[in-house]
């Protein structure tokens, strides 16, 4: 299930015809997260010669984030180590928060160059920059609103 269609994002609802794939959908096809899991709140930015997809995670390293891609289906799935290796390592008096696995997926469609993905994580977001081949922007059109 793909959750919306924005400046290129295939699925949801329009039509498969620019860039970038629905703003995230669960594995498997599930419409909800696994038990456990938390679906954390992604921007995607479009810019004349890239898709900037902009996912909050705070709290993590980036060593936690797993990203691949099979297809057209980019993955990325965040784990931290167990709860129980930070509570035995710490004399905690009090713990609020903690940290949950995430997954989520996100259709590409053939104007990414999947060679030139690239990801970072800074102050808590991964930021994953999808290239788009030469060639491959969008035209532009001012609509008249009658």
């Amino acid at each position: 299930m793909c959750y919306g269609n924005h400046h290129g994002m295939r699925g949801g609802w329009g039509h498969a015809s620019k860039g970038m794939g629905g703003y995230g959908r669960w594995a498997q096809g599930h419409s909800s997260p696994r038990a456990g899991w938390f679906q954390p709140p992604v921007n995607v930015e479009e810019m004349e010669d890239r898709y900037e997809l902009h996912l909050a995670a705070p709290g993590r390293s980036k060593e936690d984030f797993q990203i691949g891609l099979q297809g057209d289906l980019l993955t990325i799935t965040g784990r931290k180590r167990a709860e129980s290796d930070l509570a035995a390592s710490s004399n905690w008096t009090r713990r609020e928060f903690k940290t949950v696995p995430f997954e989520r997926q996100f259709s590409l469609n053939e104007k990414i160059d999947v060679e030139g993905i690239i990801a970072r994580y800074i102050d808590g977001v991964l930021v994953v920059t999808l290239p788009k081949l030469p060639g491959a922007q969008m035209p532009t059109k001012d609509i008249y609103v009658a």
